[in-house]
C-alpha cells in the first residue's frame, strides 16, 4: 500500500457514508479490523476520525503518517501474535513506543500472544501492554 493518504480518504468516505444511513448513532462509532483491515482501522484512528475505538487484530502497525499528539479521538486495542512472520514482534514494540509518545494514558492497549506464529491460530494470552 504505497499511498496512505489516498487509503486514508477512502476510509473516511466509508465512515461518512455510514454517518448519514438514518440508524446510525454518529456518537457511538467503533471499527475492528483483521490484517489488512486491522492496518485501515489503525489508519482511520491515525487520522482523526470521530471513533469511539478501534480494534486490530494482526494488523500492520507501521505507517508513514504518524498520529500526531492529541489528534486521535479513538481508544485503541492491539491483538498481535509475537511470533507473526510478517509484523514482527519488534514493531509492536515500535508501535507501543509510538503510542507512548502520542496519545495520553489510558487510551492504548496492546496484547502480544505468546506461540503465535499463524494469523489463523491466534489465541488468548496474558502478555498486556497498557498505555
Amino acid at each position: 500500500m504505497s499511498d496512505r493518504h489516498h487509503f486514508r480518504t477512502r476510509l473516511k468516505a466509508g465512515l461518512e457514508a455510514l454517518q448519514q444511513q438514518p440508524e446510525c448513532n454518529t456518537s457511538q462509532i467503533a471499527a475492528i479490523g483483521y490484517c489488512f483491515g486491522g492496518c485501515a482501522v489503525l489508519e482511520l484512528a491515525r487520522s482523526g476520525a470521530p471513533l469511539q475505538g478501534v480494534v486490530s487484530f494482526h494488523g500492520e502497525l507501521d505507517t508513514p503518517l504518524p498520529a500526531q499528539p492529541g489528534v486521535m479521538q479513538a481508544k485503541i486495542l492491539v491483538l498481535h501474535g509475537d511470533a507473526d512472520p510478517i509484523v514482527p514482534f519488534e514493531k509492536l514494540i515500535g508501535f507501543e513506543r509510538k503510542c507512548d509518545q502520542s496519545m495520553p494514558t489510558g487510551k492504548w492497549i496492546s496484547t502480544a500472544m505468546p506461540n503465535t506464529a499463524s494469523r489463523a491460530k491466534a489465541r488468548s494470552a496474558p502478555c498486556l501492554k497498557q498505555g
